[in-house]
């Protein structure tokens, strides 16, 4: 599985359910591989989501920054207050 960095912190998770559920009375061991299984696929489209988004997120740039510095004085411009 090939995790984004900010999932990296869920590399091996499916080990530690697998190890949580070891011992349960209700959860055989065909049981747990198939929810350790899901759970990687749960966190492959996670991670897959994560890529998505990252080619779209936020930039820094100047596109709208302000130019110029005009202060707002609550008064509208001649042009508009004759119409």
């Amino acid at each position: 599985m090939a995790m984004a960095k900010p999932l990296s912190a869920l590399q091996g998770i499916d080990e530690e359910l697998r190890e949580v559920m070891r011992d349960s009375l209700f959860i055989d061991a065909a049981r747990r591989d198939a929810l350790c299984a899901a759970l990687l696929r749960r966190i492959d489209m996670l991670a897959e989501f994560v890529r998505s988004r990252s080619s779209t997120s936020w930039r820094d740039e100047r596109s709208a920054d302000v130019v110029e510095d005009i202060a707002y004085s609550g008064a509208q411009a001649e042009e508009e207050r004759g119409q």
